[in-house]
């Protein structure tokens, strides 16, 4: 019976997937295979679905999905440079042997034993010495049952031991991963009452992880444990222990042959950029910003996120030509017209960067090409409505900054419980009526308003500015500047 998945397999599969297809046909010449080359690339090549399959295309389709998978799992896709990087390499390499040893054991005999037997003492020392312990059980249990008789129970016990501690390892390094998993990449899945409780669970994962590399030396668990640190002196906001703990994961990914990835050096110097922004030291978050693009391959997602992040620290540093440079990369990457949110995010901060230089006319009149984002049920929606409305000021538009803050007023209240309204986004649009009651002039002598101001002027309060947040500039410094100005 035909895969029904077989045409979601072949309409997506990655360009380095299908040109190890193209690599399978190129010179076949036996008709059938040419046929099924056809029918392969023809699926290829669209996403519509035949309405109704021949009985040739029935034959031909149940035969792709086998085709393909060994295809995948060809050693030419799997070793082919650049299609995965060494450790799932080595990986794909150490499951092709075990594979090798049980097919040889299925047909042992005398003469077979002494290369079987090298056969999977390769396996087990390859995969101890890079961390594959899953393998390196399975080929100590094969070791273990077929030469039980010939080397003793003594031998047999060592192999036991063995086993056990690589089954433990196995499990210390699934409840590190687990850890990364829940705390940091989808901490919804836990559940607390409190900060406290997140708080306590991360100091005690902390302590176990810690504890553990001291027993098994696993370059996983370290990894694991270092980024688990950045978290939680990020989550304390003490940007200088997770600044110092993010060098020293650069340093364990870089030597280390286990874990070492390019995105990972990418990661560490993204993260440790951030934490150099969060300190308003931008001249060391630049650098590190782009030094982190030059491990992300070419036109990626992370490539993109990371010229994103270096176009902030610009503009939160006043470089605004920079910043610039940055804008127009963005707007030019080929992943941007894939998403439409992308390309008016990107137009809301080359508005940004307008109004930064007080061309609020050229920015007034971008910000209009950013509808997409208003569609988006977040803080990007209402940062830009608060942004149109500071414009309205700024160009006198009074009665029209009226219209739209009445619009935001109601927008606010009815997504007043969505966690991405936060109290600082209520707080301005408070502060805005406020101001509406003089004609959107600031008064320092107004308490209500001063006093408001401040609240927004604060640092690690709810109601602070935050960096990498949709509110490009602060509100309150705009405020704050309009009265100097005059």
């Amino acid at each position: 019976m035909p895969s029904p998945y077989i045409d979601d397999l072949l309409n997506n599969l990655a360009d380095f997937e299908k040109k190890s297809v193209d690599y399978h046909y190129s010179g076949k010449s036996v008709s059938e295979e040419l046929l099924l080359r056809k029918y392969i690339q023809a699926k290829l090549n669209t996403n519509n679905s035949p309405q109704s399959e021949t009985k040739v295309n029935r034959m031909l389709k149940s035969r792709a999905f086998d085709q393909i998978t060994d295809i995948l799992i060809s050693n030419y896709h799997l070793h082919n440079k650049g299609n995965f990087v060494a450790q799932d390499q080595l990986f794909f390499r150490l499951k092709k042997k075990i594979l090798l040893a049980r097919i040889i054991s299925k047909n042992l005999n005398q003469n077979k034993f002494g290369p079987f037997k090298t056969i999977l003492n390769t396996i087990i020392s390859e995969a101890e010495k890079n961390e594959v312990f899953e393998i390196a059980i399975e080929a100590l249990v094969l070791k273990k049952y077929f030469f039980a008789f010939k080397e003793g129970i003594s031998s047999i016990q060592k192999i036991e031991k063995k086993i056990a501690h690589y089954e433990n390892c196995q499990k210390r390094i699934y409840y590190a991963g687990d850890c990364y998993f829940k705390i940091i990449i989808n901490n919804n899945l836990l559940k607390f009452k409190n900060n406290k409780q997140f708080h306590n669970y991360i100091v005690r994962a902390i302590r176990l992880l810690k504890q553990d590399y001291l027993t098994y030396k696993s370059q996983q668990i370290n990894y694991y444990l270092h980024i688990i640190l950045m978290f939680y002196f990020e989550k304390q906001k003490k940007y200088h222990l997770s600044a110092k703990y993010c060098k020293i994961l650069f340093l364990i990914v870089k030597k280390s042959p286990i874990i070492y990835r390019e995105d990972r050096l990418g990661n560490a110097l993204i993260n440790l950029s951030q934490y150099k922004t969060f300190t308003e030291n931008y001249n060391e978050a630049a650098k590190f910003a782009k030094e982190s693009q030059k491990y992300y391959i070419e036109n990626s997602n992370s490539s993109l996120l990371a010229k994103e992040q270096e176009f902030n620290i610009y503009f939160y540093h006043k470089k605004y030509e920079k910043a610039t440079d940055c804008i127009q990369i963005l707007l030019t990457h080929k992943l941007v017209d894939s998403g439409a949110f992308s390309k008016a995010k990107y137009i809301y901060y080359q508005s940004a960067l307008l109004f930064a230089q007080k061309q609020y006319r050229e920015s007034f009149k971008l910000l209009s090409k950013s509808l997409e984002i208003e569609k988006d049920k977040s803080r990007w929606n209402i940062s830009l409505k608060i942004m149109t409305i500071m414009l309205c000021i700024e160009l006198n538009k009074i009665d029209e900054a009226s219209r739209l803050l009445e619009s935001l007023r109601k927008y606010v209240q009815r997504h007043e419980k969505n966690s991405e309204i936060k109290i600082r986004d209520i707080k301005i649009v408070k502060l805005l009526r406020e101001l509406e009651k003089q004609g959107f002039n600031y008064n320092p002598a107004d308490k209500i308003v001063s006093k408001m101001v401040k609240e927004l002027a604060q640092k690690n309060k709810p109601t602070s500015w935050e960096h990498y947040s949709p509110e490009l500039i602060p509100f309150h410094e705009w405020l704050e500047g309009k009265m100097i100005s005059k």
